[in-house]
């Protein structure tokens, strides 16, 4: 599995949880399924970008945080392999 992946999808749930959102609470608010949020949260889908934008501003997340996010720990990654 692609840790990028796997780092959005555990943001994913987390601010779900947070927020007291169920799978079917964010699919009806992004449009899409909750096997969809389901698989997201696991880190077993590569979502576009239409599906990024709708599932995160259903959590409440801002998506270009959630990006830079993403390069953050991609880069303290990258550093560690080194």
């Amino acid at each position: 599995m692609d840790r990028l992946l796997v780092a959005f999808g555990r943001m994913l749930a987390d601010a779900r949880d947070e927020a007291s959102l169920s799978h079917a609470d964010v699919a009806a608010a992004s449009g899409l399924t909750p096997a969809d949020i389901a698989q997201m949260e696991a880190g077993e889908v590569d979502p576009d970008l239409a599906a990024l934008l709708s599932v995160t501003d259903a959590v409440g997340l801002h998506l270009p945080s959630v990006l830079r996010q993403l390069q953050r720990e991609e880069n303290n990654s990258e550093e560690g392999e080194t």
